[in-house]
């Protein structure tokens, strides 16, 4: 044992003495190790604190909400939570955070836009004018809509219980408290700005009392309606002394605050909030209704009512803390969790009676796949990390060993074992990697505190300050790997080599030429035979096997590790390949770029790097692996993000847009564009608006009892379900450019655009179709079709028989869904409106009668984002009431994906940064030890007259060479790599992304 603990001394002296006589290569080593570990380490605990950044960006989004329960049958059908409260405390403390709501749709008007003089809560002027002759009475909108004639805006309000929602963490960085008092409420800036109004105002919500209160004023109305009935009146209640006028309220409202931010009570989408207390709403409400009704018997009848008893929606949310269950970056564990939450409070409240949505787990299955894509980046970004590391610690020690062959031959002939050379080298490597593992991970900490702080202001959420489990232990990993997998190669050399070899001095240890004798014994076994081999096996086993259980399963985290793993073979098979063409790609740089050279120069370059190429081509393989990941990596997701900004633009059409709900577009009729005429004057004769257009609902909603609609042959042998729109005639010269694709149209002698020519006397009777129906169907260009449409109503059921002729074929079209692949199994045509009308079968009178559901604007060319705003402001203040009806921005829409693709771009910049600082260390490894072994031939150099300026020129153009051609394979890898990946998809129609090649 002492003598063992001497040897291994005596090998740490040498090593110290090895780092002090080689300063350069073990910085170089060093700093590698330590680049690799602090980078390693920062980005395992950045994307570790992922679900965290996805949690508040779906907060943001949907608003702090676990499970919402609401009544299955909808309309007056209400929730008491009153009971849903005792059901809930039974079960178990977890489910015992939960708060009742009421939301529903009003029209807000503020008090500065009624008549001076009138007192805003005196409430018989609203009713009933100002006098008994007073004309207000018999105008269509009646007294409150005569006095008060401003422009009146849709808003969302929210009945809430604010200490209950603060007790279940709905709402943590609300700004305000509960609403100070019974008349008062909160508005919402966007609101506030379009009413005009600020803090201290006043401003008038109608109120349908038997939309938002459902049951409670419906049986009041009943009580009270039964109680002014004369006592010899029929009980079917026909003689009703009460009308439906009853049922709105006008309410005014004292703005108590105006806030911008929702802090988690409810969506981003919603920007026309008013947010009142829950429990003193009725009292308020009963001061307001009509005075048609008797104040001695409404007030007290409608104040007994506990609005809690009859919630539109109960909140459930995890106890606390609540947000632990999201922190797992596995989104199926997450959403396991949630479900099986949310599936015992409703057994608990009675499942089969309730309507149970997940908001917040709905907004984190939007971004499973971004963290996913995270994931898989930062697996590939420590592997290439590990390879480089790896190759430049078997490049430094592969110097070590070749500089000090001699000294090793000594060893060996004083009686030094080969284990004990194998522990020298061992040691020398991790003298490269603990040193560069404990200071990495030491700065790494101080660094991740620097990035946690920038990640919370920016997400707005307290994030953990230390490093991540995970980031040390394959921190720790890394930093036994490196010098592990590093020494295999270098010790082999070393123990490959005679002793006659290692201690002959007299040779040049450059080679340009060598002869290998190999001896063919029986029993041998070739290890790269073996290696092959396993990698096949390898490779059949994930494909059969692992491949079909992650699709079976649907384990997408193992079918990304598969992707995974094939991308990086495909990596390191194309690198592998581009080394037998790097000599001659060495010899064209040298010959293009260096032609205007002396021919000394660029002939002793072309034999340098013969004589090197076995060194070098360890530099020549981290130059062009690391630059072909980051490229194919980068240009991936720049794709991606082309995709995503592709399909948003064709989905919608254009950047902005007026529009009902898509889920009301297809067969639901209640919410439609009616403030035509307001729209119509805003931008018409605006001189930021270019064009619009107009898109109409589907015939299913047109005409009602429709219940199936089908493009068929004339022959009824094939049928293809459709939904059939109206678009006016100017729709393809509003929408985006690029996005249709026309396989085939009918000529036009007017150049007209495919919208017009539905337009013209033939187009009258035409459609156009998506392209896979001139196969499917077998329908040929201007030939007819049946548009088979299946009505069931009280007046007519069965199959209604349109015969129309196929105005053109396309591939794709801005707005709609045509295709020219089966996938799209639903698809859209496009009629003229005056043909919707006649397709409708009288359901429609004229085309005034036309539902419409978006109104398509596009902005002149350069408006900047001051005017693109002030335009949507007009479309918003034009909309007034419109139920559903919103205006939306393509800019808000794509600022989800311009955030992560800044964040991104900004991760990619790092990485290329670390991968070729780590190459580059290589290079200098490579350079200084290739100027080493060459110190004869410097010399001979030197005495014929090759001056030290002539010297230093061959050489860098040496360096100059190679990491040119290796840059160069590099971009063909990545770029030849992405087009591969893209071949499975190349049927899609946004262009492919060539940046890094055109800049």
């Amino acid at each position: 044992m002492v003598r063992v603990g001497h040897l291994w001394l005596e090998f740490g002296r040498q090593t110290l003495v090895q780092i002090r006589n080689s300063k350069v290569n073990y910085c170089l080593g060093f700093s590698a190790c330590f680049i690799v570990v602090v980078t390693v380490s920062v980005l395992l605990s950045v994307i570790g604190q992922s679900p965290v950044i996805f949690l508040r960006l779906a907060e943001l989004k949907g608003g702090e909400i676990d499970v919402s329960c609401s009544a299955e049958q909808g309309g007056i059908e209400r929730l008491n939570y009153t009971l849903a409260a005792e059901l809930l405390s039974a079960a178990g403390g977890q489910f015992g955070y939960h708060t009742p709501r009421i939301v529903g749709d009003v029209s807000t008007v503020a008090d500065w836009s009624c008549g001076s003089g009138l007192d805003p809560y005196e409430r018989s002027w609203k009713y009933d004018g100002l006098g008994a002759n007073d004309t207000c009475r018999s105008s269509p909108g009646g007294c409150f809509a005569w006095y008060c004639a401003g422009r009146r805006y849709q808003a969302r309000l929210f009945l809430i219980d604010s200490a209950r929602e603060k007790r279940i963490e709905l709402g943590r960085e609300w700004p305000l408290g509960p609403v100070p008092a019974a008349g008062s409420v909160y508005v919402q800036r966007s609101l506030a700005r379009s009413l005009g109004v600020a803090a201290g105002s006043v401003l008038h919500v109608v109120v349908d009392a038997r939309q938002l209160l459902g049951r409670p004023w419906h049986d009041a109305i009943e009580l009270l309606d039964a109680q002014q009935q004369p006592p010899d009146a029929p009980a079917d209640n026909s003689s009703s002394t009460l009308g439906t006028d009853v049922d709105l309220v006008y309410v005014p409202l004292l703005v108590a605050a105006v806030f911008s931010d929702a802090g988690g009570k409810f969506g981003s989408d919603i920007n026309n909030a008013l947010v009142m207390e829950l429990s003193g709403f009725m009292g308020w409400l009963a001061e307001q209704v009509n005075p048609a009704l008797n104040d001695t018997r409404s007030q007290p009848l409608l104040r007994s009512f506990e609005l809690a008893q009859y919630a539109s929606s109960v909140v459930i949310n995890l106890p606390p803390p609540r947000i632990v269950p999201y922190l797992d970056s596995n989104f199926d564990n997450v959403q396991a969790s949630l479900v099986k939450f949310s599936a015992n409070a409703a057994y608990q409240l009675g499942f089969n009676q309730l309507d149970i949505q997940l908001p917040l787990l709905t907004q984190l299955s939007t971004t499973q796949f971004f963290g996913l894509f995270l994931g898989l980046i930062l697996n590939i970004v420590i592997v290439i990390l590990l390879l480089l590391s790896c190759m430049l610690v078997y490049s430094l020690l592969a110097t070590n060993v070749e500089s000090r062959t001699f000294e090793m031959g000594v060893l060996r002939m004083l009686g030094t074992t080969r284990q004990a050379l194998v522990g020298l080298l061992l040691l020398q490597a991790f003298a490269y990697s603990v040193p560069a593992w404990a200071l990495g991970l030491a700065i790494g900490a101080v660094l991740f505190v620097v990035v946690a702080a920038v990640l919370q202001v920016l997400i707005g959420t307290a994030v953990s300050t230390s490093l991540s489990l995970d980031a040390v232990l394959v921190a720790t990993a890394l930093g036994v790997l490196i010098p592990l997998v590093s020494a295999v190669f270098p010790i082999r050399s070393a123990l490959a080599k005679s002793l006659h070899e290692s201690l002959d001095v007299r040779r040049s240890k450059t080679k340009a030429v060598e002869i290998s004798i190999n001896r063919s014994e029986a029993g041998s076994v070739s290890v790269p035979l073996v290696l092959v081999g396993l990698l096949l096996s390898a490779f059949g086993f994930g494909v059969y096997l692992v491949f079909p259980m992650s699709l079976l399963t649907m384990n997408l985290a193992l079918l990304l590790n598969m992707f995974f793993a094939l991308l990086l073979a495909m990596l390191l098979g194309c690198v592998i390949v581009s080394l037998n063409v790097q000599h001659t790609l060495e010899q064209i740089v040298v010959a293009l770029l260096l032609f205007w050279d002396k021919l000394a120069v660029t002939t002793l370059v072309s034999k340098n790097l013969v004589a090197h190429r076995r060194r070098n081509r360890k530099t020549a393989i981290m130059f062009a692996l690391s630059l072909g990941f980051i490229i194919f990596i980068s240009v991936s997701f720049t794709s991606t993000l082309d995709s995503f900004t592709y399909q948003l633009q064709r989905d919608n059409a254009v950047l902005l847009r007026v529009q009902v709900p898509s889920s009301s577009r297809v067969q639901d009729n209640s919410d439609v564009i009616s403030s035509v005429r307001q729209l119509e004057q805003v931008v018409v004769g605006n001189a930021l608006v270019a064009s619009h257009s107009w898109q109409t609902k589907s015939l299913r909603a047109v005409v009602p009892g429709l219940t199936a609609l089908a493009v068929s042959s004339v022959g009824h042998v094939f049928a293809a379900p459709h939904n059939v729109y109206a678009v006016s005639s100017n729709y393809f010269s509003t929408v985006l450019p690029g996005f249709l694709k026309v396989k085939q149209r009918l000529a036009s002698d007017d150049d007209f655009t495919l919208a017009e020519q539905l337009y013209t006397v033939d187009g009258s009777k035409s459609a156009v179709l998506g392209s896979l129906f001139s196969t499917s169907l077998s329908l040929s260009l201007g030939g007819p079709f049946l548009l088979d449409a299946t009505v069931r109503n009280a007046s007519y059921s069965g199959a209604v028989l349109h015969r129309l002729k196929a105005a053109a074929f396309v591939d794709s079209c801005p707005g709609f869904v045509m295709s020219a692949f089966p996938s799209a199994t639903l698809q859209d045509a496009l009629v003229s409106l005056p043909s919707l009308v006649r397709l409708s079968g009288g359901g429609l009178a004229s085309v005034d009668d036309i539902p419409l559901a978006a109104l398509l604007v596009r902005l002149v060319d350069g408006a900047s984002n001051a005017e693109f705003d002030l335009v949507k402001s007009q479309l918003n203040g034009a909309i007034g009431s419109d139920t559903g009806v919103s205006v939306w921005d393509y800019r808000e829409a794509a600022a989800p994906m311009s955030s992560a693709s800044q964040l991104l771009s900004l991760l990619f910049d790092l990485l290329t940064i670390v991968a070729l600082l780590v190459s580059s260390f290589s290079l200098t490894s490579s350079m200084y030890t290739n100027v080493f072994e060459q110190a004869k031939e410097i010399g001979v150099l030197r005495s014929v007259g090759i001056s030290n300026a002539l010297l230093y020129r061959i050489y860098v153009f040496e360096a100059f060479v190679l990491v040119f051609s290796s840059a160069l394979l590099g971009l063909l890898i990545g770029e030849a790599n992405h087009l591969l990946c893209l071949l499975p998809v190349s049927t899609s129609t946004f262009s492919l992304n060539f940046s890094i090649l055109t800049g």
